[in-house]
């Protein structure tokens, strides 16, 4: 039973340790982006002075670029790190208008999702303990017209 309410909780038990390891492997790609330091390279003058062997290397590896590319705006859009509209701009400059959309839309999507869902399993517990009685009705709303809620 949910301590705060008379209902019985629909959240999985808590596996504490599973956190842990979530959290550290935040961690470790934080300081992995840290570690890239793409606010050096990351920027429209250097990718301007290197216009040539950005599109020389990308022609060159086409499928380790892209997905290098995503991996990068994955981790960028899960971590909420700036610096997406210049990804943006430089998925479309290395590999044209429809596989630079796709590449972006593909690690976007990716990102959020993980991002979601890392906080909903990290933070659930204690939002539901904090603002529980004042959720119940918007979960009833869910789990009775979810479609209507979620447009």
């Amino acid at each position: 039973m949910d301590p705060l309410t008379t209902q019985p909780s629909s959240s999985p038990p808590v596996d504490h340790e599973g956190k842990w390891v979530l959290i550290a492997v935040i961690g470790l790609g934080a300081l992995f982006l840290y570690w890239l330091d793409p606010g050096r390279w990351l920027r429209l003058d250097v990718v301007q002075a290197q216009r040539e062997a950005l599109l020389a290397w990308t022609a060159a590896h086409e499928g380790l670029a892209a997905a290098a590319f995503i991996l990068l705006y994955c981790l960028q859009t899960a971590l909420s790190f700036p610096g997406a509209t210049l990804l943006t701009l430089l998925g479309g400059f290395l590999f044209g208008p429809v596989l630079g959309a796709l590449y972006v839309n593909v690690g976007a999507t990716t990102g959020a999702t993980l991002a979601f869902l890392s906080a909903r399993y990290l933070f659930r517990d204690t939002v539901e303990r904090k603002f529980g009685a004042r959720l119940q009705t918007i979960q009833e709303g869910f789990a009775r017209d979810g479609f209507n809620y979620l447009l």
